[in-house]
């Protein structure tokens, strides 16, 4: 990351490269910027290759989340969620 948010531009521009940067508290504070958010700089001709990325990533995250779904069944069957049904800390269990 490095750079602050306002290179991200010129990174973008000169190197054919998506930047993104979370901003500082600087910029955050001037342009009312909340915590969640981000700012990317996407050359031109690249916004096609980063929708294939972020469609592809996307993907991959829905087999991930359907397969921990699947293993959070086969461990605590009946618990939509793991977490719900962990077991107890080895302290609260003596």
């Amino acid at each position: 990351m490095g750079k602050p948010q306002c290179h991200i531009v010129a990174r973008a521009k000169n190197r054919n490269v998506v930047a993104a940067r979370a901003g500082c508290a600087l910029s955050r504070s001037r342009t009312g910027m909340q915590s969640e958010g981000m700012t990317w700089a996407i050359p031109g001709k690249r916004p096609p290759d980063v929708v294939a990325t972020l469609e592809a990533t996307a993907g991959l995250d829905r087999v991930m989340a359907r397969y921990a779904s699947a293993d959070a069944k086969r461990w605590w069957p009946g618990s939509p969620h793991c977490c719900q049904r962990a077991p107890k800390p080895l302290a609260e269990r003596r």
